[in-house]
């Protein structure tokens, strides 16, 4: 049995053809109120400020963000955290990475749980107290509803 499989030329050439690239101007955060930055940038692998980005890039990024399980997200309506480029604000070559995140409520108990143990493991008595009385009265706040 033979079978052929018709391609339209553009789909081809589409195949073919390298995605387009630009230079990674700033990277913003927005939407994050309990999840540190580091957490969020450390997902970006492959952009960096300066570096190159495609549109691949930015697909794997919102896909490895999607994966914390920090952020709402639900595919099949389209909603997730996203990562888009703006051009920047001096008219450069650079383009700015925005991400947009919406937090899951309870984000707050691994982030805080990990700073105080942080400060623990640094031997600064007046630091872990800080720490823990931070962390203890972002809980309350946070429990009471107000912020």
């Amino acid at each position: 049995m033979v079978v052929f499989v018709v391609l339209s030329l553009g789909a081809v050439i589409s195949a073919l053809a390298p995605e387009p690239e630009f230079r990674v101007g700033r990277i913003l955060v927005v939407g994050n109120t309990d999840t540190p930055d580091r957490v969020i940038l450390n997902r970006l692998v492959g952009l960096a400020p300066g570096g190159k980005g495609t549109p691949a890039t930015l697909r794997q990024a919102e896909g490895r963000l999607r994966g914390i399980g920090a952020f709402k997200s639900n595919p099949w309506r389209g909603t997730g955290p996203t990562v888009q480029v703006f051009p920047n604000e001096l008219g450069s070559e650079f383009l700015d990475v925005v991400i947009r995140v919406e937090e899951r409520s309870g984000n707050w108990v691994p982030f805080a749980l990990a700073e105080v143990i942080r400060a623990y493991l640094q031997f600064d008595n007046s630091a872990f107290v800080m720490e823990s009385m931070q962390m203890v009265g972002r809980a309350v706040r946070s429990i009471g509803g107000r912020r």
